[in-house]
């Protein structure tokens, strides 16, 4: 874990468990649209009314944090995860870090398993 380190929403890393930690992880890195290129500022794209959700269109918006307005365009991608069937999962442990943490050595799901 990383000493010190406190997440946005302030909460201290050291106090979070291995699959907090992990959906922590993946939302810290997820959570905002664009940054802002004038002042770095992490933002959400506002979709009011549908605005900016056409691919291949140049929108314009505001910086919340600068107030200069930026320029943006719209692609849309798709991505797939696949899963074994329930039942055919090949579990393995993640290893000596995350004792209770197994996953699937086919695929990539994953579940926390209690110590008994």
């Amino acid at each position: 874990m990383v000493s010190g380190r406190r997440w946005k929403n302030g909460a201290a890393a050291s106090e979070a468990s291995p699959l907090a930690l992990l959906v922590i992880f993946y939302l810290e890195d997820t959570m905002s649209d664009i940054t802002c290129p004038y002042c770095g500022q992490e933002q959400e794209i506002n979709h009011d009314d549908g605005y900016g959700y056409e691919e291949d269109g140049d929108y314009e918006q505001g910086c919340v944090e600068c107030d200069k307005t930026f320029k943006y365009t719209t692609s849309i991608s798709f991505s797939y995860a696949v899963s074994c069937q329930d039942g055919d999962h090949a579990m393995e442990p993640f290893g000596d870090k995350w004792p209770s943490m197994y996953g699937c050595s086919k695929c990539d799901f994953y579940e926390l398993r209690e110590e008994i």
